[in-house]
């Protein structure tokens, strides 16, 4: 075997810059001319690849829009009676049932100024402005950011809540700050911190998540619609306006004959019956949050509020109420006379027993009434002996008077001993509470099964 020559000192010395020269390293790539290593870019040249393409323009994506369409939301349980609300304003629209309100495919302004005004039975309008999946904060934002807002909101006026069920994004003032961000992309104005929304002034913006599906829709109503507004004495256990409106209806009343309350309270179904029976529209004395936001045109609402009260007709029968309470009389009074109905409604205090209206039941359309459940008023094992009284004192009713009982317990309530039956559940400030009801024959009054099921 030949062994390599032995290069002096100095001819290794020149030698070196060729071996650098021409042997490839991990470092990189050097030029066989000068011997400096080559950039990415010049290697690329001298060895013929093609070049990297521009990066593309970044074009941003088209807004996100849906066709129109409202939800009007009621307790659970009230369905059929808003569904039966909205069909007799003949707006023109079909209404479809969904679970805890109704669908109309409309964003009609004027339709929105007309539910809110004169819907008895519902809690909010709300407009769905956009549905889409999503999984992460960063993807909320983007998404919530394509959404057209200056096409309902205004600067600066807007709050954000949010609910979630179900789904990957769970905190609820996280949804609500990337969705904020996402408005705030849009709008270009700040956002006002929630002292200083006034508390029916500014629209919100609900962003509801179920199994990662975002619905994000406008609030129109601001205070929910049950708070008309004339309550401004609740007294004790107040009843929900919107629960006294079903009831009302559950109980087939006609609005023509006489309307019988034996435990007033602070006069809530009394109120609800006047302004039923007029047609008044129950939100005539409040104002809505749509009033704060793109889709109001003053000249179009005084028009819509004025073609409402023109609508509005005499009452034709009585609405009688009564209570043992002398405060809660008086409270029934003073309530109606803030609705405008004080002259349609004679109340007076006393006792079941000692009620001028027992002479009235035999020319009554309807005795509505939310007697003590036990819950709130009264002790369960003492009602016993005053439902019996109350069975005792409607026996004298006409069989084409309905009868419509509120009843926080059925079987305390059928100690009445009368025939009822179950028209909607419910559940009123955190209890289930029935309408157990004795519907006038021929009536379209939606009863179920019987109470005693």
């Amino acid at each position: 075997m030949r062994s390599r020559p032995r290069l002096t000192k100095q001819a290794d010395k020149q030698a070196a810059p060729r071996r650098r020269a021409n042997a490839p390293t991990h470092e990189g790539t050097y030029s066989k001319r000068t011997g400096s290593k080559l950039s990415a870019k010049q290697d690329a040249t001298t060895r013929g690849a093609p070049r990297p393409a521009a990066p593309a323009v970044k074009v941003a994506p088209p807004p996100l829009r849906q066709a129109p369409e409202l939800f009007i939301s009621c307790l659970p349980g009230l369905e059929p009676f808003l569904l039966r609300e909205i069909d007799g304003l003949d707006l023109g629209l079909e209404a479809k049932l969904e679970a805890g309100g109704c669908t109309l495919q409309t964003g009609d302004p004027q339709i929105i100024y007309r539910l809110n005004l004169e819907l008895g039975v519902a809690v909010r309008v709300l407009l769905r402005l956009g549905t889409f999946h999503c999984r992460s904060l960063g993807e909320l934002v983007r998404k919530s950011s394509r959404v057209p807002w200056r096409d309902w909101l205004l600067p600066a006026r807007f709050a954000v809540r949010a609910e979630s069920r179900l789904s990957r994004l769970y905190h609820r003032d996280a949804i609500a700050e990337r969705v904020t961000q996402g408005i705030v992309e849009v709008v270009g104005d700040r956002v006002p911190a929630r002292d200083d929304v006034p508390g029916t002034g500014a629209p919100t913006v609900l962003a509801r998540f179920l199994h990662d599906t975002c619905t994000l829709s406008l609030d129109t109503s601001g205070t929910p619609l049950h708070d008309r507004g004339y309550r401004a004495e609740p007294g004790p256990a107040p009843l929900r306006e919107d629960l006294a409106r079903a009831l009302i209806l559950a109980s087939g009343w006609d609005a023509r004959s006489p309307l019988i309350d034996p435990f007033a309270g602070c006069g809530t179904i009394a109120i609800e019956a006047a302004l039923l029976a007029r047609r008044l529209p129950p939100g005539h004395g409040r104002e809505f949050a749509f009033a704060h936001t793109r889709l109001f045109n003053a000249p179009r609402w005084e028009k819509v509020r004025a073609q409402a009260h023109a609508r509005s007709v005499p009452l034709v029968g009585r609405v009688l109420a009564s209570d043992r309470r002398t405060d809660c009389a008086d409270i029934t009074a003073r309530n109606a006379e803030r609705a405008g109905v004080r002259a349609d409604i004679d109340v007076v205090a006393a006792s079941l027993s000692e009620s001028p209206w027992r002479d009235h039941l035999a020319d009554a359309g309807a005795v509505v009434t939310d007697p003590p459940h036990g819950r709130r008023l009264g002790d369960v094992a003492a009602l016993g002996n005053l439902y019996r009284s109350l069975g005792a004192w409607l026996q004298t009713a006409s069989p084409a008077c309905g009868i419509a009982i509120l009843s926080g317990d059925r079987r305390l309530t059928l100690r009445t001993g009368l025939p009822l039956k179950t028209a909607f559940l419910a559940n009123h400030g955190g209890a289930r509470v029935r309408a157990l009801v004795r519907p006038v024959a021929g009536t379209a009054a939606a009863v179920s099964d019987d109470a005693r099921a």
